[in-house]
Parts: C-alpha cells; structure tokens; sequence
C-alpha cells in the first residue's frame, strides 16, 4: 500500500521570529524585533573590535535596543571592552 505522511512545523518560520508587523503601514512592512536588532548589533560590535587598528567603537542606538544590551547582554559587551581594552 501507500503511505501518505505530511510533516507539521513546530516552530515559527525565521522571519516570524526575527521581525513584527509595522503598525504604521498595517503589515505591509516589517520591523526587525529589538531582541534580534540588538543581536545583530553586537555581531557588527565584535567584527569592528577585532579589527587590527580599532581603539574605539561609537554607536547611536535606539533607547530599547541599547537598553536591551545593558540589561540582557551586559556581560557580552563586557568582554568585547576588555578585548579591545577600554
């Protein structure tokens, strides 16, 4: 006989978990979460320390982005000022 199985996703899609729905256009655009935004920040963070001639990084974030570092991944960009010494 045959055998028919479909498989059932269990979590959401990528781009369900990393952006929202922009309440200013009604869901025609998409806004990156601030949870992803601030990760994505301090993957950049990190490559531009750990460039050769790099003495200092300046960034201007959002307030809930840069609020989410201090309180969430504090300990991350801790150890990305003791590389790159400041």
């Amino acid at each position: 006989g045959l055998l028919e199985m479909s498989r059932q996703r269990l979590r959401s899609s990528i781009s369900e978990s990393n952006y929202r729905v922009c309440q200013l256009c009604d869901g025609t655009g998409q806004i990156r979460h601030v949870t992803s935004s601030a990760l994505s920040f301090l993957r950049i963070l990190e490559e531009e320390a750990l460039k050769e001639n790099t003495e200092a990084v300046f960034a201007e974030l959002p307030v809930d982005i840069a609020t989410f570092l201090l309180n969430e991944k504090r300990h991350e960009v801790n150890q990305i000022e003791a590389r790159l010494g400041t």
